[in-house]
């Protein structure tokens, strides 16, 4: 993720938009890249594997997000070659996350490869395929994705419902953000 930080101080005269100054740009992980970083931060080792590439540029004037421009799954490993190309590494790990942003890099079969191979999984997706993640230890899905699991959810062992500054349910059990 790319955050472009601006200086704005007329409108465009084409359109009722602002014209904007880049004053900063901060490059940062985002999606599976932020995960990855938040694990390690935790003191983990982190054996990563990426099948699909995006960028997101955002363009922010004080607290205000402006634009966004999404570059998504530029590239896209084939899922056959990812399940291959993994298997030797499932055996490297103690657990599993997967960060399924619905960009192509996943299908079915490399799915069940994960959840099946015997290691706790832990599954971040937009919830469109929740029968390619079932039986999967823990699925964290946020309002939105919830919505769409109703009468799902007994497909999982464990779900995380994200609430944001609320902090998050576990199986239904609030657990309070850290202020």
């Amino acid at each position: 993720d790319i955050n472009h930080y601006c200086l704005s101080d007329r409108l465009c005269p084409e359109a009722p938009i602002p014209i904007l100054s880049v004053a900063r740009t901060e490059p940062k992980a985002g999606g599976a890249g932020l995960v990855a970083a938040n694990l390690r931060s935790l003191g983990c080792d982190v054996l990563e594997h990426y099948g699909s590439f995006s960028e997101k540029e955002r363009y922010w004037v004080g607290h205000h997000l402006v634009s966004r421009v999404d570059r998504d799954s530029y590239h896209v490993e084939p899922t056959g070659e990812q399940a291959e190309h993994l298997k030797p590494r499932i055996a490297e790990t103690d657990l599993i996350v997967i960060s399924d942003y619905c960009k192509g890099a996943m299908d079915w079969n490399l799915a069940r490869l994960l959840i099946t191979s015997g290691k706790p999984t832990f599954v971040d997706t937009k919830g469109i395929h929740p029968e390619w993640y079932k039986d999967c230890f823990a699925l964290f899905p946020n309002r939105q994705e919830y919505e769409l699991l109703r009468g799902q959810e007994h497909l999982f062992q464990h779900i995380v419902l994200k609430l944001g500054e609320e902090g998050c349910k576990l199986d239904g059990v609030l657990v309070p953000a850290r202020k």
